[in-house]
């Protein structure tokens, strides 16, 4: 039995381009994906779920039973406003048929500080647009998938609960033993979360085990990050040699 929850060969985006190097992703794992156009990361990002059918190549996502092997989100996905938080969050949960004691114990980590849930009349109107978002991410985990493809999840917030909204994701995924998949809108954020990075160019894209990996890369794409880099630290190089 292999050990990992998502494995691609030889996987080719629709379109004919962008030939994806092979993915061999074990329970919990997370991969950030970045690419020139973001199109090309969205299409990746739903051919994975199963939502798209790649141009050639294969997809293979392990058995375990889950009422849905794999769930994609993307930004505009919004909780439902008649009902309550936690009838939002378990909506999912009951119409699955999910039993109770795994309901329980995902929840339990899902949101340790269990505030939110506790009044059953409170809305998703009067959450702030973090928690609104962490709910429809833990709505999907809650089910336990396989894998979780996300295409811009932290897209529209400050950077501070960006990132902090990545760690609570990645340590979720990790403990529920859920690939989580993330591609980022903003490039620079791949130097802020620690885990490894797919990037996709216009006719190649490559695997990269930390950022720095990924700025050494010769790929076009990776040139343009670069660029953006200096351009955002050139203000603070001529701040330093100003007499």
């Amino acid at each position: 039995m292999s050990p990992y929850a998502l494995e691609t060969r030889h996987l080719m985006l629709p379109g004919g381009v962008a030939k994806v190097p092979d993915l061999q992703l074990e329970p919990g794992d997370c991969l950030l994906v970045i690419a020139d156009e973001p199109g090309r990361a969205r299409r990746l990002s739903r051919c994975l779920a199963g939502l798209e059918p790649p141009e050639s190549g294969h997809i293979e996502l392990a058995a375990t039973g889950a009422p849905l092997p794999a769930t994609w989100l993307e930004p505009g996905i919004e909780p439902l406003a008649s009902l309550s938080v936690r009838e939002n969050l378990l909506l999912p949960a009951w119409h699955h048929g999910l039993p109770a004691a795994h309901v329980e114990e995902r929840l339990a980590l899902l949101y340790p500080d269990d505030r939110l849930l506790a009044d059953d009349r409170l809305l998703p109107e009067r959450l702030d647009a973090m928690e609104q978002r962490r709910l429809v991410l833990a709505r999907a985990l809650l089910l336990g998938p396989v894998l979780l493809s996300l295409h811009h999840p932290l897209a529209g917030l400050p950077a501070r609960q960006r990132l902090a909204l990545a760690d609570w994701l990645r340590g979720c995924a990790r403990q529920l033993g859920t690939v989580l998949l993330m591609s980022l809108e903003e490039p620079l954020l791949g130097a802020h979360i620690p885990a490894p990075l797919l990037l996709i160019d216009t006719h190649d894209s490559a695997l990269f085990e930390h950022w720095q990996a990924l700025l050494d890369s010769p790929l076009p794409a990776a040139q343009d990050i670069r660029q953006e880099l200096s351009r955002l630290c050139s203000p603070l190089r001529e701040k330093k040699t100003r007499p």
